[in-house]
């Protein structure tokens, strides 16, 4: 789900949270067919299928999705 309505700039880096109240990862986004994939630059442990990714450009939400 894109806030903007649009996907955004998938050739920029952006803070992620893939759990409630954790700290933003750096990661990339990336569509692969119709699914957008991200990449965190650390190694994330303990996400589960059905959680939420929350994709920021700084302080802003600019999206977020259900993790598969």
């Amino acid at each position: 789900h894109w806030i903007a309505g649009t996907p955004a700039d998938l050739s920029r880096t952006y803070g992620v949270r893939f759990r409630y109240r954790q700290e933003k990862v750096p990661g990339k986004i990336k569509k692969i067919e119709d699914v957008y994939v991200i990449y965190p630059e650390t190694s994330q442990t303990d996400i589960a299928s059905g959680q939420i990714a929350v994709v920021y450009d700084g302080n802003v939400c600019v999206g977020s999705g259900v993790i598969s």
